[in-house]
């Protein structure tokens, strides 16, 4: 039971990640930061936002795999560790690569 929610919300990222590339409006990163004067390129923008957040829930998804066990014990160590790890990663790759490939040169 604990997997097939784990899996719910990886799966909120991956739809996330589609509906991002489909969007016609830069895709928000951020909590309540507007990116629409911000972007260069808005299609490929939100195709490399949207690739990011589509790897970030399969990545969630895997880490979620001790939780198929029926007392996965020290593995839980593993998701949270490798939950906390992921979600830093991502916004480095958003720091460094992504906002600034596109963001208009001021």
């Amino acid at each position: 039971m604990a997997f097939m929610i784990w899996c719910a919300a990886s799966c909120v990222m991956i739809l996330i990640g589609i509906m991002d590339i489909r969007s016609d409006k830069p895709a928000g990163f951020w909590a309540n930061v507007d990116m629409s004067d911000d972007i260069d390129n808005v299609k490929a923008y939100n195709l490399a936002v949207g690739r990011m957040f589509i790897v970030y829930g399969l990545v969630l998804i895997v880490l979620g795999l001790p939780l198929l066990q029926e007392k996965p014990g020290a593995m839980i160590i593993l998701t949270m560790l490798g939950t906390v790890f992921s979600t830093l990663v991502l916004m480095v790759i958003y720091m460094v690569f992504i906002h600034p490939k596109f963001s208009k040169k001021k």
